[in-house]
């Protein structure tokens, strides 16, 4: 097995909104989650992931306690010929 190392650039926005609350975006023009988790399959690596879904209970538990309606959103991006174009991360924190 050969390992050929591959320098790949990933840009990363981050853009802050006040208005009825505080808007956070997070875009980057990876590879997406699909393909991610593809080439994930194949390799021989067990590690699994769980930031999702540990944020997700933390905003969960922020919202029962504080009846706040923060959310989090993700969005696959797509190039004009569909093909995946990275990811945007959408959270909202009312204030």
């Amino acid at each position: 097995m050969q390992v050929v190392a591959a320098q790949v650039e990933v840009a990363t926005v981050i853009q802050f909104a006040l208005s009825l609350g505080l808007g956070l975006t997070i875009t980057d023009d990876g590879i997406g989650r699909y393909r991610a988790a593809e080439l994930k399959s194949k390799s021989a690596t067990r590690h699994k992931s769980f930031g999702m879904k540990v944020t997700s209970e933390r905003i969960q538990l922020i919202n029962q306690l504080y009846q706040s309606h923060t959310r989090v959103q993700v969005h696959d991006l797509a190039d004009q010929q569909g093909k995946a174009a990275g990811t945007e991360v959408v959270i909202t924190i009312p204030i």
